[in-house]
């Protein structure tokens, strides 16, 4: 159906007026409802952060308590003390410790914390009783469930709850692989010293949400010693999730573990969901990705069933574990509001816009199609080939009139369109021309210039400029080459032309007008260049520059091998030969000096009769099978005397054959100095054995026994072949005590002297040794000769002589009467507190001062000659009189 643009026109103001209306209500309900689901979407992200803040600002509270501990001088004290009580206890250190404060506890089981001490001597109840009412008050009041101190074989050694987990081992037992054996592992083992373990149902604790933090323990040497581990509950982070304010009708705020299980309650659920509830959706998992937004998805909630939801989602990370915070909310409570907007906004629209339609087609009908109708009847002459007709409505000053004069200059312009045509498309065709012409050029590989009968440039291509990018300037269309060559040569673009431009400008002309064969030229920047120049038939010039810079270099590049393989070959202190197919073909001079040869002895001789008769056989079949493998051989020299080489082979392409290379190196003194080393070994070792005292060799670099004799393998009870057998470590009692000892000496002194070190025998007995050690060079590795000294008899006196001082010195020191002891000197050495008692001189005072500080002047002179017949031997006759003092 053909409509009239009268119809159309008022068809089209009708519209329009319906679509304005339309609009205008659209857009109102547009901005509104973005700004609505802005501030939706903005409330539950803001939610989100809010509760991921709080999470995060309690995880990190913990880390914090977690440290606090590790680091505390008191936590440490107190393992050391249970660590020493539970040693003192022995191998049923367990089970002892499980009766007194688990299995027997006077306590129920949620009390058990509350004992102190079990009432038994043993030191581990003295340090429980002094440290665990600290301890205690520490979980109560950071709301931790439990404080676990745990050895560095497991052994739990201390527990604020005594739950069943206490003296227990996590290597081997029961609770090994349960979160808390997993974070003993991980805080022993990490660099950090600090590890998590995501909640779970964990028995001990009644089968609740339990989650562990733990970490290393380290002593002054900042070795890892144990761990302390923090028993968390989830409740904290459950109150946190369980916020509702703004959460609405339908809000929900949940923490989602890897395992897809929430970490806390779903608020409309009556019961608890940690644990138990899976939660596997769009946004949980991507969240777990690490990413976070906000994302609509769908639902599974078993009461109520599948529904719509918009959930703002983000990672949570906590020492390497990763938890999903998830805010959601229905989408029908978010965008309840929109969606009533929207229907207000339609209804309005389409009731303006039918009044808006109304009035614009009475007022379009009169003003505009009228003239309009007018207009096209003229166009139809005008369409039909009467280019004279008259046009209607020209004076008119509106669009009308715009319209009919438009038509006017349209049929003014017929003519003048015709005649453009013509000149269009053969302008066209030459463009094209060029345009093929100029992609031809630019698509040749090698630079290309195109000059005219006066030498001036007309065509270049990228490549010519590239080639010379200093002068690429002057490469344009009507410049004279001329110009161009001589401001290379300025610029130093061109090494010959440096220094003599005007001849190297006048040359290139000349060759340029009388075109030669092609020549090569280098540029200043290393680059060479092929010159080829030809002259065309109308006059003109064709230049050609093409790139042999990487031809050259492999030029240059087999010049130099060839040339750093000669005088390598004359350099080198080994001989060497080249063969081909067993033939010498060249040798160095080093070859021909060790043999006593000539060039000519050698050159196109076969190689095998360098080789003594009984290696020759051998030879030919390593050379059939191109075997490059080293072997040892006897070469014969040229005045018939033998001597033993090292020969190593190589085979390389030259061409089109293949030619072994073979070194051979005299190993004549080699062969000499290993028959020394054998001879000095057998010397060293019937020194050592004869040595009456226990002598080890140590090689440092493996840290391993590599000889001794046969006293010191009776002295660690070992027979002599086992004795080296053994690691260093085993021989002393603590090895993490005497080792660092031993490298202190050594770093210090650069060696040992009579160090005293308590060993081990191969019985598990301990002794005392004085080991003297000295670096030497066995077998060409760097390595310790090691001297050891019984000394357990000396230390067993040692001891009895200090228990023998104690006691003296507990009887002076409670004797009732005044006890004073001098030495040769007549000064005193010793002060009871009795005889400070009586003269009143303090101990620290007296100590030193001649025995006449304490005696009246009058007895001077007859002390001293008493004290001297004491000394020679005589008996003083006033041994028993009473004397005078003073005090």
């Amino acid at each position: 159906m053909r409509l009239k643009l009268s119809h159309k026109i008022t068809s089209l103001v009708a519209f329009a007026a319906l679509l304005a209306g339309l609009a205008v209500g659209l857009a109102d309900y547009s901005q509104a409802s973005r700004e609505l689901r802005e501030a939706a979407e903005a409330k539950l992200g803001a939610l989100l952060e809010a509760r991921k803040a709080a999470i995060e600002d309690y995880l990190d509270s913990i880390r914090r308590d977690l440290r606090s501990q590790a680091e505390n001088p008191f936590l440490v004290e107190s393992f050391q003390a249970f660590l020493v009580g539970w040693e003192e206890l022995g191998p049923g250190a367990a089970a002892t410790m499980r009766n007194l404060y688990h299995t027997a506890n006077p306590h129920p089981s949620g009390e058990r914390r509350l004992l102190d001490h079990a009432g038994d001597p043993s030191i581990y109840s003295l340090g429980h009783h002094r440290f665990h009412p600290r301890l205690r008050a520490f979980t109560a009041r950071y709301g931790y469930r439990d404080l676990l101190l745990v050895d560095r074989d497991g052994n739990v050694v201390y527990s604020v709850m005594k739950k069943a987990d206490f003296a227990t081992n996590l290597v081997h037992g029961p609770y090994g692989d349960t979160g808390l054996g997993r974070v003993f592992e991980a805080a022993t083992a990490a660099a950090a010293g600090e590890a998590f373990s995501d909640f779970e149902r964990y028995g001990p604790s009644e089968g609740r949400a339990t989650g562990f933090v733990g970490a290393a323990l380290r002593n002054e040497l900042d070795e890892i010693i144990g761990a302390v581990v923090l028993e968390m509950p989830v409740d904290r982070i459950n109150q946190v999730m369980q916020v509702s304010a703004g959460l609405g009708r339908t809000g929900e705020a949940l923490l989602i573990g890897p395992d897809f299980l929430t970490r806390s309650d779903w608020q409309s659920d009556a019961g608890s969901t940690i644990l138990s509830r899976r939660v596997e959706t769009d946004p949980v998992r991507a969240a777990l990705d690490g990413r976070s937004g906000l994302m609509a998805s769908r639902e599974d909630h078993p009461p109520q069933g599948s529904h719509d939801i918009l959930a703002a989602y983000a990672p949570l990370d906590f020492l390497g574990t990763r938890w999903a915070i998830v805010v959601t909310a229905d989408l029908a409570e978010v965008y309840g509001p929109v969606e009533r907007m929207r229907e207000r906004a339609v209804v309005n629209g389409l009731l303006l816009a039918c009044l808006v339609a109304l009035l614009g087609v009475a007022v379009t009908r009169w003003v505009v199609v009228a003239p309009l109708s007018a207009v096209t009847a003229a166009v139809g002459r005008l369409a039909s080939g009467d280019r004279r007709a008259k046009l209607p409505l020209v004076p008119r000053g509106d669009e009308i009139g715009d319209i009919a004069r438009a038509l006017v200059m349209f049929r003014d312009s017929l003519d003048e369109r015709d005649r453009l045509v013509a000149e269009r498309e053969q302008e066209r065709h030459r463009r094209e021309v060029r345009r093929r012409l100029a992609e031809a050029i630019e698509s040749i590989p090698d630079g290309f210039a195109l000059l005219d009968q006066n030498d001036r440039i007309v065509l270049v291509n990228q490549r010519m400029r590239q080639i010379y990018p200093r002068s690429a300037h002057l490469l344009e269309p009507g410049r004279p080459y001329e110009e161009f060559l001589r401001n290379q040569a300025e610029l130093g673009e061109i090494a010959e032309a440096v220094g003599h431009v005007e001849e190297f400008v006048t040359e290139r002309m000349a060759r340029l007008r009388n075109p030669r064969a092609p020549f090569e030229h280098r540029m200043t920047s290393g680059q060479w260049l092929r010159v080829a120049d030809y002259r065309t038939e109308d006059g003109g010039a064709l230049c050609i520059r093409s790139d042999i810079t990487e031809l050259k270099d492999r030029e240059e590049a087999l010049r130099a091998s060839e040339e750093r393989f000669r005088r390598l070959s004359e350099i080198t202190f080994e001989g060497l030969l080249i063969l081909d197919d067993g033939v010498i073909v060249d040798c160095n001079r080093a070859m021909l000096e060790m043999g006593g040869y000539e060039p000519a002895d050698l050159i196109g001789k076969s190689s095998l009769t360098l080789l003594a008769p009984e290696y020759r056989d051998f030879a030919r079949e390593r050379v059939a099978a191109m075997d490059e493998r080293a072997y040892e051989a006897v070469a014969l020299r040229k005045d018939g005397s033998r001597a033993p080489v090292d020969l190593n082979f190589r085979h390389v392409t030259y061409g089109d054959r293949t030619l072994r290379v073979v070194t051979v190196r005299d190993i004549t003194e080699r062969k000499r100095a290993e028959q020394a080393l054998r001879e000095s070994e057998e010397r060293f070792r019937a020194i050592a054995e004869a040595v009456p005292i226990p002598i080890v060799i140590i090689e440092v670099a493996e840290n391993k026994l590599v000889f001794a004799n046969a006293h010191a393998a009776t002295m660690f009870g070992l027979p002599v072949d086992a004795a080296v057998r053994i690691r260093p470590d085993d021989y002393y009692a603590d090895p993490q005590v005497s080792r660092p000892r031993l490298a202190r000496e050594m770093e210090s002194k650069g060696w040992i002297e009579n160090l005293e070190v308590e060993m081990r025998r191969h019985d598990g007995s301990r002794f005392w040794a004085l080991l003297s050690a000295r670096p030497m060079t066995h077998l060409g590795q760097p390595a310790l000769l090691v001297g050891i000294i019984d000394i357990s008899a000396l230390k067993r006196t040692e001891v009895a002589l200090r228990e023998s001082e104690w006691q003296v010195r507990a009887i002076v020191e409670t004797a009732a009467d005044p006890i004073v002891m001098v030495d040769d000197n007549r000064r005193i050495l010793e002060f009871n507190p009795a005889a400070e008692k009586a003269f009143g001189y303090a101990r620290d005072q007296i100590l030193g001062q001649p025995m006449e500080r304490i005696l009246p002047p009058h007895l001077h002179d007859h002390n001293r000659k008493l004290f001297d017949a004491h000394l020679t031997g005589g008996l003083p006759s006033d041994l028993d009189r009473r004397i005078e003092l003073e005090g």
